[in-house]
C-alpha cells in the first residue's frame, strides 16, 4: 500500500480540447515521500507549493519547479519538468498524526494538531510554532496523554475551524467514554473525558475562551462558521430572538450563561481586597462577581 505516495493525472490545459485529469498512470504519475513519517493525511495548496501532512511530519513539495542544493547546503529553485518536487521537511517533528479534520487556514497560516507530542500548531511564514505553548503547555499534554491512553486513537475526532469573524482557530475535542462491567446492566459507559471546545485568537496570542458548544463536525462558511449536531447544520453568530434582537450564549437551542476568571497575580501570596472594579462596555450590562471566599457583589 502506498500510504505515502501521491499520484496525479495527465494535465487539463484552458482553451484547449486537452483534458487529462481522469487519465492517471499509477507507474509514472507519481511522487512518493519519506515512508518512516508514516501516511500522508491532508494535503493542502498554498500558491505554487503543496504542504504535505504526515502523521510525524509536515513538508513541502514544489510544483513544476524543483530544488538545486549547493555543497554548502543553501539550495536554488529551478524549472523542471517533474510535477512534484522532493519534500523539503519543515523543522520539528511535528504531524497531523491522525486528525486531519483538526486542519484549519487563514491567509497564510494554516493550524493543527498533533496528538503524539501533545500540542496545537500554527505553520506560518516563519515555520512551525507551538501555539500550545502560550500558557496552555500543562493542559495540552495531560489531555494527549489522556487521549493516547484512553481513545481508540485512530477513531478519535479532534474538529478544527477558523472563524474569521472573531479571528480565532477554535478546536473541538471529543468526549470519551468507558465500559464497566455491571451484574445488573452489563454495560455502563461513564465519562472517562469530557467534550472540550477553546479558541486561539491571534490578536493577542493567547487562548482566550472555552466553549460550552460540542459539534459532531464544524467548517467555515463566508465570514462565520457554521457546525453540526444530530445531523442537523447550525450557523453561528447570527442568532436572533422573535423581535430580532441578537441572542448571546445560545448553542443549538439551549442557552447556557457565562463565566469570567479574573487573575491577579500581584503579591500572590497576600490576601486581598477589592476596593473598586470598573467596567467599561458599548452598552449596559450586569453581572454577579463571586471570589473563591464566596464574598459576593453586583456590577
Amino acid at each position: 500500500r502506498k500510504f505515502a505516495t501521491c499520484l496525479y493525472s495527465e494535465p487539463y490545459i484552458p482553451n484547449t480540447n486537452i483534458n487529462g485529469l481522469n487519465l492517471i498512470v499509477p507507474d509514472v504519475s507519481f511522487q512518493e515521500f519519506e515512508r518512516s513519517y508514516n501516511s500522508i493525511q491532508k494535503l493542502y495548496s498554498r500558491d505554487n507549493n503543496l504542504i504535505i501532512f504526515q502523521e510525524d511530519k509536515t513538508s513541502k513539495s514544489l510544483v513544476n519547479k524543483n530544488i538545486m542544493y549547493n555543497t554548502d547546503g543553501s539550495g536554488n529553485i529551478a524549472a523542471t519538468n517533474s510535477v512534484l518536487s522532493i519534500a523539503a521537511p519543515y523543522l520539528g517533528n511535528y504531524g497531523v498524526c491522525k486528525n486531519p479534520e483538526s486542519f484549519a487556514a487563514h491567509g497564510i497560516r494554516m493550524y493543527f494538531t498533533d496528538i503524539k507530542r501533545g500540542c496545537v500548531l500554527r505553520l506560518s511564514q516563519d515555520g512551525l510554532t507551538e501555539i500550545s505553548m502560550y500558557k496552555m503547555k500543562d493542559y495540552f499534554s495531560d489531555l494527549s496523554v489522556t487521549i493516547l491512553k484512553e481513545a481508540n486513537f485512530g477513531n478519535y475526532q479532534i474538529k478544527g475551524v477558523f472563524d474569521r469573524k472573531y479571528g480565532e482557530y477554535i478546536i473541538s475535542y471529543d468526549s470519551i467514554r468507558g465500559e464497566q462491567a455491571d451484574p445488573y446492566n452489563p454495560v455502563i459507559g461513564y465519562m472517562v473525558l469530557p467534550p472540550s471546545t477553546i479558541g486561539f485568537t491571534e490578536k493577542t496570542n493567547r487562548w482566550n475562551s472555552f466553549y460550552t458548544y460540542y459539534p459532531e463536525m464544524m467548517g467555515s462558511s463566508g465570514v462565520g462558521i457554521v457546525s453540526y449536531v444530530a445531523g442537523e447544520l447550525y450557523h453561528h453568530d447570527i442568532g436572533v430572538d422573535a423581535s430580532q434582537n441578537k441572542e448571546y450564549n445560545k448553542w443549538y437551542g439551549s442557552g447556557v450563561s457565562s463565566d469570567l476568571w479574573l487573575v491577579s497575580n500581584q503579591s500572590p501570596s497576600n490576601n486581598k481586597v477589592y476596593k473598586a472594579i470598573s467596567t467599561e462596555s458599548d452598552h449596559v450590562w450586569s453581572a454577579d462577581i463571586e471570589n473563591k471566599y464566596g464574598q459576593r457583589t453586583s456590577i
